[in-house]
């Protein structure tokens, strides 16, 4: 099933950056005045190729978020499926602080963020990975949930979150992804 939102050559390195590329790209395609994706766009006709990494977030009526959807990648890295569970409830420390921050910041400014670092505990570190966070919205009035794609740095193949190999220190920057200019 071909998608619009394909893989764009233009200032990506590698598959990877394509795929970021490609989903920012369908936040600024999608993105309202306020700077949310109505949630009638999130569907796997649109990001069927990005869907393996995708996690949305929804924020419950008390304000905490809770994993609604865990691609079958993610999935198959933590050794686990955290869907339906609260960020709170996941059992990585420095996973919860990313995704607290994450989801706090981009629902806050309602733009769309970008993840990356030294996160995700495997057991003898930590391993290199990208993220993007976006703003979702299924009330036309404020952010009720946020999608992120994940992404793990494999450059080794053999490599995975529970292999005693990777960084040494849990370390990341977020920061706002930029609007497009106007032309």
């Amino acid at each position: 099933m071909p998608s619009r939102f394909q893989i764009k050559s233009e200032n990506t390195k590698g598959l990877a950056s394509g795929r970021l590329q490609s989903f920012i790209d369908f936040w600024r395609d999608h993105a309202s005045e306020d700077g949310w994706v109505d949630k009638r766009y999130i569907t796997l006709s649109k990001l069927w190729l990005l869907s393996p990494n995708l996690i949305l977030l929804k924020r419950a009526e008390t304000g905490r978020w809770r994993f609604t959807l865990i691609g079958t990648d993610i999935v198959e890295e933590y050794k686990e499926d955290f869907t339906g569970c609260y960020i709170e409830d996941i059992p990585h420390e420095e996973c919860r602080t990313l995704y607290r921050e994450a989801t706090s910041r981009t629902a806050a400014i309602s733009l769309a963020h970008r993840l990356e670092g030294n996160f995700c505990n495997n057991d003898g570190g930590y391993q290199k990975a990208e993220e993007v966070a976006i703003p979702v919205s299924k009330n036309a009035q404020d952010v009720t949930h946020v999608m992120i794609l994940c992404l793990v740095d494999r450059s080794d193949p053999e490599r995975s979150l529970y292999d005693d190999i990777g960084h040494d220190s849990f370390d990341y920057k977020i920061s706002p992804i930029k609007r497009r200019e106007a032309a």
